[in-house]
């Protein structure tokens, strides 16, 4: 059976949402001492790893938008907004400094930003449940908390 293309929207946006936020708690709550480990960590190895993963997701993300932009496959906004999501978290991830978490947090913000944007446009066309519109502005209010927060810090 196939299923609404709405409701498919919908339930996209309500994971993208849900992604977002647990990528936002798992930061706030890891932010602080790192994690204990049984044997000496080795820094340049773990920062090869992180840059590693931002060069794929770099990569995931960039494919999306341009077949999005292209029409070329079945590529969502939504998608695209979840490919960059992803990015933006492994980039906070890596972050160093208070400085780069916040450039980072602003990036997500102005991306929740977009898919609220979206979410309303689709609405208007009748594409979009009302809760649709609610999640998407959820995602902004939850990247505008985590970036206060850090640069309350």
């Amino acid at each position: 059976m196939k299923r609404n293309p709405i409701a498919k929207m919908n339930s996209v946006i309500a994971l993208c949402g849900a992604i977002v936020v647990g990528m936002l708690l798992v930061q706030t709550r890891t932010s602080g001492a790192p994690p204990s480990t049984s044997g000496p960590v080795n820094s340049r190895e773990i920062e090869k790893l992180q840059q590693d993963r931002i060069e794929e997701l770099r990569a995931a993300a960039n494919d999306a938008a341009v077949m999005f932009q292209t029409g070329s496959s079945n590529i969502t906004f939504e998608k695209v907004y979840e490919r960059k999501q992803m990015l933006l978290q492994a980039e906070l991830d890596a972050a160093d400094t208070p400085r780069q978490r916040v450039t980072v947090l602003r990036s997500m913000l102005a991306s929740a930003r977009d898919l609220e944007q979206h979410v309303q446009q689709q609405e208007q066309h009748g594409n979009a449940r009302p809760f649709a519109v609610h999640d998407a502005k959820v995602a902004v209010l939850d990247a505008e908390i985590a970036l206060a927060k850090e640069q309350a810090h």
